[in-house]
């Protein structure tokens, strides 16, 4: 009786957080937060869903453009405009 208590016990502790595992498995950069939303939300279906697709997704890194605006008062950017040329060899 003792031995399948506790193994239904270490069963349901795993099934619980699985997110969390499986974010420490792979090596996610959120696995805190995975834990914070299996650990607080994840008592509810939706809940645990968000924290297993938190775990199995990558975070998206965040992209900086950066532009180069040193370009001095004394130079303009002129577009090169070709004219048609008016060869009239006849």
């Amino acid at each position: 009786m003792g031995f399948l208590f506790v193994s239904y016990f270490i069963l349901c502790f795993v099934t619980y957080f699985l997110p969390t595992l499986t974010a420490l498995f792979f090596g996610s950069n959120r696995a805190g937060e995975v834990f914070l939303i299996n650990f607080l939300l994840g008592w509810t279906i939706i809940g645990w869903i968000w924290a297993f697709v938190w775990a199995v997704t990558p975070k998206k890194l965040q992209q900086n453009l950066i532009i180069n605006n040193n370009i001095s008062a004394d130079r303009t950017i002129n577009p090169i405009i070709t004219q048609p040329n008016n060869d009239n060899n006849q």
